[in-house]
Parts: structure tokens; sequence; C-alpha cells
């Protein structure tokens, strides 16, 4: 009903498509297609969480390639590998995650301070070119509706946004 208000293209739809969770890595952040006679309106459907991606953070990926086409350094690599052998370690001897002691000390901080500083590196290095790479990683090449479900105790709350790559238009909540 929300968006048979706001857009009247709705009203014309010809299929509903569920996208595959790989289109993602192509830059597509919709998980909903509706096709419609000029073109698609998306929308990305989130549970119990507002992010437009879960990217991962590893070892073994190499975020600024894959993400940019600008890959991280050697010294990014270097400071995080010992983070996740240990972690690997960890779930050799069965240990949950949940049970890390001291978890942001050890793991958090310096995974993401080595982020931090390769993201800097990066900026520096290939200025707005890297920039304007990244955000259309995060955001999708395309313009869609993002639909977030926040369900703490029993209430359920379902807000709608507009996300245009120019900019973000807040709706409101229902």
């Amino acid at each position: 009903m929300f968006l048979q208000a706001h857009d009247a293209r709705v009203t014309n739809a010809r299929s509903i498509l569920l996208q595959d969770d790989g289109v993602g890595i192509q830059g597509d952040v919709r998980d909903i297609v509706i096709e419609v006679p000029k073109g698609q309106i998306g929308i990305s459907a989130k549970y119990n969480h507002a992010a437009i991606k879960h990217s991962r953070l590893s070892d073994k990926i190499d975020f600024g390639k894959e993400w940019t086409d600008h890959p991280c350094g050697e010294k990014y690599f270097k400071t995080i590998q010992p983070v996740f052998m240990q972690l690997r370690e960890m779930r050799a001897q069965n240990m949950l995650f949940r049970d890390i002691q001291g978890k942001e000390t050890r793991i958090y901080l310096p995974v993401l301070t080595a982020f931090e500083d390769e993201l800097k590196r990066l900026c520096e290095s290939f200025r707005g070119v890297f920039v304007e790479k990244f955000f259309r990683y995060l955001l999708g090449r395309h313009d869609f509706y993002k639909i977030m479900l926040k369900t703490p105790c029993k209430r359920k709350t379902v807000s709608l946004q507009s996300v245009n790559i120019g900019g973000t238009l807040e709706y409101g909540s229902k």
C-alpha cells in the first residue's frame, strides 16, 4: 500500500522477481525487483537490521580488489592474518564465538583498525576513483526502496526508505 501511494509505477507491475544473493557481488543490493513497463522498482528487504550489505572481512578476502578493483596492501594482510589464524584454532577446538573472552580487544579492534588503515591508504592512493567505487559497492548501482522489519520483543516495527544513488530520503515508519 505504501509503494502504491508513493510510486504510481507499482500499479502497472508485470512481474515480481526474487533476486539471488549472488547479484549483490555485482553491485545490486535489491532483494526484490518489480518489473514495470518503463523499468524496474527495487526493494532491499531487511530483518532486524538496517545494513544494506553484510560485507565480510577475512584474511582470504581482498576487500579492496573485490569491492573496488584496487587491491589491499601486504601490510593489511600481515596485520589481520594472526587474528584469523587464532579464530581458526579456536574453531578447531570447538569454541563458540560467543564464548571468546575479550573478543573486543583481541579480535574486533585489531581487524577493524587494520581495515580503517587500509581504507585510508586506498583513499589516499586512488582518491575519488576509489571512493566512488567503494560507495557504488556499498549502495549498489540501482535505486531502491529499503524495507526493514524489526521484531524486538513481541512488537513489530516496519520502516521504509527510498534510497537513491544521489541520496537517501526517509519516508518514516509504521
